[in-house]
């Protein structure tokens, strides 16, 4: 892993555990550790990067979409991985694509859907992956002679 990789990593490792909430039980869910974040470039300017995303065994997650733990269609989701880069020392390098996201579910993983269910709604995965991307970066479109978005 290279440098700028360990970095990445770490910048969408603190994206996402800012992500944080309570199950109906009053369980948390989310922050750091949460997940098992990877992440590499795919070009030499890190303008893409794939990302690995692993939902780990034994802890609870309303369910194991992409979307809704990274919501990537979100301007403001890409800000805060603006911020992420920048504090990890990334602020040179574009905003990047992400050119895969692969979802390890482990064995051993837990889904509460929706969140608002009882624990015993919950079920126990047996493990699989799945690809989905790309997912170009979203930026605000700034108004006619408004100061540029900081995030682009």
């Amino acid at each position: 892993m290279t440098d700028v990789d360990e970095r990445l990593t770490l910048a969408f490792a603190d994206l996402v555990a800012a992500n944080r909430g309570r199950f109906r039980d009053g369980a948390g869910w989310g922050g750091p550790g949460y997940y098992d974040v990877r992440a590499s470039a795919c070009t030499a300017d890190a303008a893409e990067v794939e990302l690995v995303v692993a939902f780990r065994a034994g802890v609870r997650y309303c369910c194991f979409e992409s979307g809704c733990h990274f919501p990537y269609y979100e301007a403001g989701w890409w800000a805060q991985l603006r911020e992420c880069l920048d504090r990890h020392g990334l602020g040179h390098l574009p905003l990047p694509a992400i050119r895969s996201f692969r979802g390890v579910i482990e064995r051993g993983a837990v889904a509460q859907p929706g969140i608002v269910g009882a624990p015993d709604t919950c079920f126990v995965w047996d493990g699989s992956e799945y690809q989905a991307g790309p997912w170009p970066p979203i930026t605000r479109q700034a108004e006619p002679g408004a100061a540029p978005d900081p995030a682009m």
